[in-house]
């Protein structure tokens, strides 16, 4: 089978063998870059596939806007796997109110695996606002991430710098959805915040550390499971939204609005 039937098939480790095979009998074949530096990095392996994407702009000219554009994108997951493994602080996109704050707080505690990291989260949802509006015209009262850990925020990457979005700072978010294999991993999104400011920007679509998972269909976004980790509940695979109402996947996402 060759490298696009294996993948479909769930086969990753077969798919990246054929295309590696591909890459040394014609190391010019810029499709077959094309593909195997997006696989890679849905085995959250940042560097290779930086190496990789390079390999191709400097085959395909064509490429070269593209490349910059997810150039930028690996080199903020590098940082998000600082802030998830406890080497950096996490950030806010925006100017942070102080229950943005506590909630960043409970985020690093979480990932240093601090003995109060259940109940610092816990103290930071209660103070945390409820955010009203809609997703995909379906009305809610409240949404949060179903992940304790991001709780009523959203993890945003715009240009190369990873970071947290308050949702009560948002009025609209905007995505298209996925069309290649790159959007299982950044679901790219148009955002408006309540400022007024707009921007693109790209919504990491599946929980720290699922590219180390091991299952394909956790790191294919076709499924998300849950891990106890010290009292909380943390998520693996695609990021999953919770409201009064219906549930969605990130993948899911068409149109948020925030009243």
């Amino acid at each position: 089978m060759d490298a696009e039937t294996l993948l479909k098939s769930g086969d990753l480790a077969g798919s990246r063998a054929a295309l590696a095979a591909t890459l040394r009998m014609v190391p010019g074949d810029a499709d077959a870059r094309q593909f195997f530096w997006q696989l890679i990095s849905l085995h959250g392996e940042w560097e290779k596939a930086r190496t990789q994407l390079q390999a191709l702009a400097t085959a395909e000219p064509k490429a070269m806007m593209m490349a910059g554009v997810y150039n930028q994108a690996l080199a903020a997951m590098l940082t998000r796997d600082a802030v998830w493994s406890g080497r950096e602080r996490p950030q806010s996109i925006v100017g942070a109110e102080p229950w943005v704050d506590g909630l960043l707080d409970a985020v690093h505690a979480s990932a240093v695996q601090a003995p109060d990291a259940e109940s610092r989260s816990a103290a930071a949802l209660e103070a945390a606002p409820a955010s009203a509006g809609s997703i995909n015209g379906q009305q809610f009262e409240w949404i949060a991430d179903a992940d304790q850990r991001f709780g009523p925020m959203l993890e945003v990457i715009v240009g190369d710098n990873y970071g947290f979005l308050p949702i009560a700072a948002i009025k609209r978010v905007v995505c298209q959805g996925p069309n290649d294999l790159r959007d299982l991993i950044w679901l790219p999104g148009d955002i408006e915040l309540r400022s007024g400011q707009t921007s693109a920007a790209m919504l990491p679509v599946t929980y720290p550390g699922t590219g180390g998972s091991g299952s394909a269909a956790l790191m294919l976004a076709r499924a998300t499971d849950w891990r106890d980790q010290g009292g909380l509940e943390v998520g693996v695979g695609q990021h999953l939204l919770t409201t009064d109402g219906p549930e969605a996947g990130i993948l899911e996402l068409r149109q948020l609005i925030i009243a």
